[in-house]
Formats: C-alpha cells, sequence, structure tokens
C-alpha cells in the first residue's frame, strides 16, 4: 500500500487530470495466506486493495476531466460475473483463507468497491470486467514451479478457447467506451453481464467500504 501511495502522489504532481484509469494487476500463485508488510494477504492486496486505494487516491484526477467535458472512467480488469459469496464478518479472510475462497471473494470485493465508488461519483464511469481466458504470461511467471512447467502445455490445450492479448484489449475496450456514466460489469467479448452471479448488498458495499478504508491507511 506504501508503494501505491507514493505513485499516486507522483501522478497527481505531473498528471492534472485522468481520463481513463485502468487497472489490471495480477498474480497467479498457489500459495496460502502470504501477507504483505500491512497484514493484508498478497493476492487480495493486488486483486483488490490496491485497486481501491488507487482510485481514492486518483479520483479527483478524474473529477476535473469529468468536468473539463472530458471522458473519466475506471475499468477494473478481474473476473466480473465470477464471485460467490463473501463473509462480512471475515473481510480479510484472516479466518477462513484458501487459494478457493480468495479468488471467488475478490471479484465480489469489486463488485462492491465500483459499485460504491459509482454512488460517491455518480457522474464517472466504473466498470468490472471478465476477461476470460487469455494467451499471457500469467501463468508462466507464476511463482509455483509446478504451474511453470505445465504453462506450455495449459496454454496448448486451451488455445481453442483462449484469446490473445490483442483481441481481449480490443473487447475490454468495447466494453468501457459502451458504457456511461454508472456501474457495470463487462464479459469477456465486451457484452454486458448485467448483475449476472452478482453477491452484493447495500450492507455489504458499506460494511467493505468501511474495512478496506482501515485495512489500507
Amino acid at each position: 500500500m506504501k508503494n501505491v501511495e507514493s505513485v499516486t502522489k507522483e501522478l497527481l504532481a505531473r498528471i492534472p487530470t485522468i481520463n481513463f484509469l485502468f487497472m489490471s494487476p495480477g498474480i497467479m500463485t498457489m500459495k496460502g495466506r502470504d501477507e504483505t508488510e500491512e497484514g493484508i494477504d498478497k493476492k487480495l492486496a493486488v486483486h483488490y486493495c490496491a485497486r481501491w486505494k488507487f482510485i481514492d487516491r486518483l479520483v479527483p484526477a478524474l473529477v476535473k476531466a469529468k468536468e473539463a467535458g472530458e471522458d473519466a472512467k475506471v475499468p477494473s480488469v478481474l473476473a466480473a460475473g465470477k464471485g460467490g459469496e463473501i463473509d462480512l464478518n471475515d473481510l480479510s479472510l484472516e479466518k477462513t483463507f484458501s487459494v478457493t475462497n480468495a479468488a471467488l471473494s475478490t471479484p465480489t470485493y469489486n463488485d462492491l468497491m465500483l459499485q460504491e465508488y459509482s454512488k460517491k461519483y455518480p457522474e464517472l464511469t466504473f466498470v468490472h470486467s471478465y476477461p476470460g481466458f487469455v494467451r499471457s504470461s500469467l501463468v508462466s511467471s507464476s511463482d509455483s514451479r509446478i504451474m511453470q512447467l505445465a504453462s506450455p502445455i495449459v496454454m496448448s490445450l486451451f488455445r481453442p478457447f483462449s484469446t490473445n492479448i490483442q483481441d481481449c484489449g480490443e473487447y475490454m475496450l468495447h466494453g468501457l467506451l459502451n458504457s456511461k456514466a454508472g456501474f457495470y460489469r463487462v464479459g469477456s467479448q465486451g457484452e454486458d453481464l448485467g448483475m449476472k452471479r452478482y453477491f452484493g448488498s447495500e450492507e455489504a458495499r458499506k460494511k467493505l467500504w468501511e474495512h478496506t478504508v482501515k485495512a489500507t491507511e
């Protein structure tokens, strides 16, 4: 989180307005709970907390862009429509952590995060998108030796069902540019997912927001 703080300060000092705040950091690991110095599991930090803090610190530049009559949109590329139920009593997953639970919780966290930001900044656009299976270096760059070795085989087997990086980018951009002010969820071909497999509520949004403010201080 300290890195996010320093980067956002530098960006705000150099760039007065931001039109598109793209966020797609990812981590592929089979490790158990692996915490940052702030006590946040690294998977939660990369797939959720860092994204929340980037928006929180850079939203003034997005607002300025919108006030100037320009686009101001925030796409978070993760797994829209692929989340699950969350435990409001263990949002940090300290008691219920597993790789599967983290994988199911962070998409829901992204839904709740972007939806809550859209409530606070209704003039801006917030999009949670699912890129599908993309032929990228995510698996080969895993910290798991097994996953590194299996990467060529996995990529070959799933090639007919995967998308190259350029096409994926175009799909994601299509979904983003066709979204107006508010909160949207976009699928792997840029289609509007609506609220398919949405596991949120007003209570969940509020509790997650309060939890995240404290966790990312």
